[in-house]
């Protein structure tokens, strides 16, 4: 059995884990009242011990909370993993997700056999789990910070987080996983959303950046038909796509179909827009006998956007730019995956940036289809971004 196993293999891994030799780093990257612990074992009794073990390493009383991350080929261990990884380390809070790629510090996990832990000394959390139909749990105290692991297809979402503007540091996103599936405390759901409400204090501000640059002019829309963009500024939405692709250079024209968003600006109020002003959308079709684009998600008429390519310079920026003068002694993280190695032409690069950014600290999180950050006002549903989590920051 998977707990038996698990039992016998995290005495196993302590044991290693206290014997190593200094000049061998522990798989445990140890932070203060935080640690992350991957094991890439192909049994999952092994896997889930080792990385248990790693964790009862790093801490002398039980975690606070503690996130679990397995990869697609443990699918179908989600719930026998999580409830041994909450028995051995007796967290009261425990949520988890599968997911297509985990990132823990610096590496990538994807497609192959992976159980990612983050633990952590934050007060007491409270979980909660979404359902459609459901509204948010209401904020309790200024500075409460709401986190989410949601189904992919839960569209819900993002009308939720318009309809339900209390909580101002939202984070989380969807698993990239083929089939949605999250557990919160030994129960186990394939739709809507777990989340955890963690109290003030024991967070920093959720950050939030971009990868995409404007391209073209901005216009307003001026019809629409439920997901499908019409007209913008009076003209066809494909003919202003069209001159868009027309100032571009020859290879940013040969990227664009991969790398096409739009943008809805977040503060009509300036009359300069840049990376960074946009709530980002993906394109996700057209209507070659109407002119008309489909997006991924309905925007108002009215409302003013800009069509966007998604540029790897421009992630780095953001990044260098959001998170200059902080440090952090963790941070869990949740970045598009139209951002992984094909975008930056090199494995782990995004964590690369955060590690260095914010002075080494121990990160754990995944590739999402959509992710959750803030925004100008409040927090909402992003596309092409990495959402963060810090805890313990300080600048």
């Amino acid at each position: 059995p998977l707990r038996v196993q698990a039992v016998v293999l995290c005495a196993i891994a302590r044991k290693v884990i206290t014997h190593r030799p200094c000049h061998q780093p522990a798989a445990s990257e140890v932070s203060m009242s935080y640690s992350v612990a991957l094991s890439e074992h192909p049994d999952p009794g092994v896997a889930t011990g080792e990385a248990v073990g790693q964790i009862m390493e790093a801490f002398s009383t039980p975690p606070d909370v503690v996130l679990l991350w397995v990869t697609e080929p443990f699918a179908s261990h989600l719930k026998s993993i999580a409830d041994t990884v909450q028995q051995l380390l007796e967290t009261p809070c425990l949520m988890g997700v599968v997911a297509e790629t985990v990132l823990a510090n610096h590496q990538e996990i994807s497609g192959t056999p992976a159980v990612l832990l983050w633990a952590g000394h934050t007060e007491t959390a409270r979980p909660f789990s979404i359902h459609p139909g459901d509204l948010l749990p209401q904020s309790q105290h200024d500075g409460d910070a709401l986190l989410l692991f949601y189904d992919a297809d839960f569209h819900y979402m993002a009308e939720l987080l318009d309809d339900h503007p209390s909580y101002d540091w939202i984070t989380g996103g969807s698993s990239s996983a083929k089939q949605c599936s999250l557990i919160l405390n030994g129960q186990p759901q394939t739709s809507g959303a777990v989340g955890l409400v963690f109290p003030t204090g024991s967070v920093n501000a959720p950050r939030l950046t971009t990868a995409c640059r404007p391209i073209g002019d901005p216009f307003i829309i001026t019809a629409r038909r439920g997901p499908l963009i019409e007209l913008l500024g009076g003209r066809p939405a494909m003919e202003r796509l069209d001159a868009a692709r027309n100032s571009l250079s020859e290879e940013d024209q040969k990227l664009l179909p991969r790398r096409l968003f739009i943008g809805q600006v977040e503060r009509e109020s300036k009359s300069d827009f840049q990376a960074g002003d946009f709530l980002i959308r993906p394109v996700v079709g057209k209507q070659e006998n109407t002119g008309a684009i489909a997006i991924g998600y309905p925007i108002e008429t009215g409302a003013t956007v800009q069509f966007q390519i998604s540029d790897p310079e421009v992630a780095i920026q953001q990044t260098e730019e959001k998170y200059r003068h902080w440090e952090a002694d963790s941070l869990l993280c949740f970045v598009s995956k139209h951002r992984g190695k094909t975008f930056f032409d090199e494995e782990g690069k995004e964590a690369e940036l955060l590690l260095e950014a914010l002075g080494f600290p121990t990160i754990a999180g995944m590739y999402c289809t959509s992710e959750i950050g803030p925004t100008a006002t409040f927090g909402a549903l992003h596309y092409c971004s990495t959402s963060t989590l810090l805890f313990s920051a300080r600048e």
